[in-house]
């Protein structure tokens, strides 16, 4: 065992000082230059008023910051929501690729369908790009759920059975006729991992760190319940006990929280924590996280701290906190970077002075004083004056005293000033209306090459900020492997691109890294599309030299499908089992040379056919002469001329026949031979059109859209 060190942190009352003394340093502290600042950032956003008004004087406040932080939001969220996984797990070795895919897919399920994950990048973004800080929280959160369910008339067996499975009764009735009315419950467990944004008064983290997850002390408070904390397993009886009162920072009179809910009349009141029922009464909750030497082996460890006041609920070793940070522009050297608001309010001040200056200005002109003698001034003068009516008398002792003074309208130089103060915010962030939705074809003072110019370069400041979110976001997706590998004790069921699979978090490894795949035009899903439709081409003409697969093509729709917003491949296409292959498409000279003896076949039947049909026809011919002389024979009374004129007409009407028949069968011969040429000239040019190396055909991947 290792030897106690003299003057360790070896107590919960010397700890619980240590953490009220780190907690008033901390950055983030209600009175801290941080949180002054971002109380000014706040008021900026919202348009407030900058204290240096005058009465009777213009008040407008231009709107820069919420202009820029609201234009810069939607490209930012939309890197991340635009369809692939932003950020994905690599395999650590050989044949750990399969594992680094379901730690994809389960991070991904855990973030985005067990959470809000859309809110959650939201604030986190939102509070980076104003507040220069955005804080993210992940953590398991163990809870159940009892669920009640009332049963009529059951056998014994049945009741037995209920208990086998873990039901409890809680309401039993036997009836008279043997059967049971019963009222059973089960406990459900529905713990899981939580991701939340933190409000910036609510964290604190120590001065001088330079990166937040090796941090020397950081910390959130969190309005809690009683019945919250005995729910989260801390004892009844201390929890009952507790004081009402709160720290020094108690975040409940910050000027951040009164500001974020003025537009709900909130002012901070002592009875905001009380309540009349015991359970509902309110406290605020410190988790902290300190390196402190607390067993007295002289290396501080990382320290999981909750409390109340100076009450310890909770103190444990960890490995790793809860937290990951966003600055959109980052410093070197330190956690908190600079804000887009940071580069913005000052232009926001000067521009609202200009337009105050112009607005007087023009108010003066149109509005103009009246010079006004005391030799023609009578008791109605004054009144009159000021009643603006147009065309109402002004009374005087005396014409042609009143004179008003002109002020010129000089503001009209004003406004190259606000033009510049516009081009400089547009420079220091980026954002101007070339990136804004406008199409280039729309604006004819510029080329549209020149504003491809301005959108990339408006686009990269856009862009790092997007990598500088990639790159926090990666950090949390690892925080959340390494909880859920931690935690989850069983497979959660994940719904993969249709399919549903069982995911063993135990199984997969918690240090797995990350690839954060954030880059220019990744949010832009009409290029995306144009991208991946040009991949696919090639696809398909790779096959065959073995450069490409179906599972690459499938991925590769699975894309273009959710870019194009229709959600999975598997409602369009059918995915290919694993090592499938394209079907092989014969050789189209076999093809031809297979159709043309069809064809052949198919011709010699025909003539063949139509000779069976002459022979048949000549049959009948002599069988119809032969009838005819026997019935010339018949008539005993006919003359010798009367007996060789019937036979010659008889003979002419055959003769007739027999032509009609043959000119039938050579127009059908020669059709069927015409129709047989057609065919092969057909598959002649078919055969040159497609060449010897021609491209294996389109492969056919699934069903009906729909």
């Amino acid at each position: 065992m290792a030897k106690r060190i003299e003057g360790a942190v070896d107590t919960e009352e010397d700890l619980a000082y240590l953490l009220e003394q780190l907690s008033r340093l901390s950055v983030g502290y209600y009175d801290s230059e941080l949180a002054n600042q971002q109380l000014k950032s706040i008021q900026y956003y919202k348009g407030e008023a900058f204290g240096n008004e005058e009465d009777g004087r213009s008040k407008v406040v231009s709107h820069d910051v919420s202009t820029v932080v609201d234009a810069i939001m939607p490209d930012l969220i939309k890197v991340f929501l635009s369809g692939d996984n932003v950020v994905e797990f690599e395999a650590q070795e050989e044949g750990a690729e399969e594992q680094a895919r379901q730690a994809t897919d389960l991070v991904n399920d855990i973030f985005f369908k067990d959470n809000d994950g859309y809110t959650v990048i939201h604030d986190w973004a939102k509070d980076g790009l104003l507040l220069r800080l955005g804080i993210v929280k992940a953590y398991w959160n163990v809870e159940s759920r009892t669920i009640k369910r009332t049963f009529e008339n059951q056998p014994m067996e049945a009741l037995q059975l209920m208990q086998q499975d873990g039901w409890e009764p809680t309401e039993h009735t036997e009836n008279e006729d043997g059967t049971h009315d019963v009222t059973v419950t089960q406990d459900e467990d529905i713990s899981k991992c939580v991701i939340e944004s933190v409000p910036p008064e609510e964290f604190f983290i120590a001065p001088r760190q330079k990166d937040l997850q090796s941090s020397e002390y950081t910390a959130s408070k969190t309005l809690t319940t009683v019945s919250e904390l005995i729910t989260m397993g801390f004892d009844k009886k201390v929890v009952m006990d507790l004081g009402p009162e709160g720290d020094d920072t108690d975040p409940s009179f910050d000027e951040r929280r009164v500001e974020r809910y003025e537009d709900q009349d909130y002012t901070f009141d002592s009875d905001e924590t009380y309540s009349t029922d015991p359970t509902m009464r309110k406290m605020w909750l410190n988790e902290e996280y300190v390196r402190v030497d607390y067993n007295g082996d002289g290396i501080a460890e990382l320290r999981k701290v909750t409390r109340v006041g100076t009450t310890i609920l909770e103190n444990i070793e960890v490995d790793y906190h809860p937290f990951v940070d966003f600055t959109p522009i980052k410093i070197s050297h330190t956690i908190i970077g600079k804000s887009v608001a940071d580069d913005v309010m000052d232009v926001q001040l000067v521009k609202s002075t200009l337009l105050r200056q112009s607005l007087d200005n023009l108010y003066i002109t149109n509005n103009p004083r009246i010079e006004v003698p005391d030799a023609i001034v009578n008791e109605d003068t004054f009144d009159d004056l000021l009643t603006m009516v147009p065309g109402a008398p002004i009374r005087t002792k005396g014409m042609g005293g009143l004179n008003p003074i002109v002020v010129p309208f000089t503001a009209r130089d004003s406004f190259g000033m606000l033009a510049y103060w516009d081009q400089e915010r547009q420079q220091r962030t980026g954002v101007t209306d070339f990136n804004q939705g406008l199409d280039t074809d729309t604006l004819n003072d510029r080329s549209g090459r020149a504003i491809e110019l301005i959108q990339n370069k408006g686009m990269g400041k856009i862009e790092l900020i997007a990598r500088n979110l990639g790159n926090s976001m990666g950090i949390l997706f690892q925080k959340i492997l390494m909880i859920s590998t931690e935690f989850q004790d069983k497979p959660k069921a994940v719904n993969v691109r249709g399919k549903w699979q069982a995911i063993d978090a135990s199984k997969l490894n918690p240090y797995m890294k990350v690839k954060v795949q954030v880059g220019l035009g990744t949010g832009d899903k009409g290029e995306r599309i144009k991208a991946r439709m040009g991949i696919l081409q090639q696809q398909k003409e790779s096959m065959q030299l073995g450069l490409s697969d179906l599972a690459k093509i499938y991925s590769n729709l699975d894309g273009l499908t959710r870019d194009m917003d229709l959600g999975d491949a598997n409602k369009y296409f059918i995915e290919p089992p694993e090592g499938a292959k394209p079907p092989q498409r014969p050789d189209p000279r076999v093809e031809l040379e297979k159709q043309k003896m069809q064809m052949k076949a198919q011709a010699d039947k025909a003539n063949y056919e139509l000779k069976a049909k002459g022979q048949q026809a000549d049959m009948q011919l002599k069988m119809q002469g032969q009838q005819a002389d026997n019935a010339i024979k018949q008539q005993g009374n006919m003359t010798d001329v009367q007996y060789k004129e019937a036979q010659l007409e008889q003979n002419y009407q055959l003769g007739l026949d027999k032509i009609e028949a043959e000119e039938a069968l050579k127009r059908e011969q020669m059709a069927a031979e015409y129709e047989l040429k057609r065919e092969e000239m057909y598959l002649e040019a078919q055969l040159q059109t497609q060449g010897i190396n021609a491209s294996v055909a389109d492969t056919q991947m699934g069903g009906d859209i729909g």
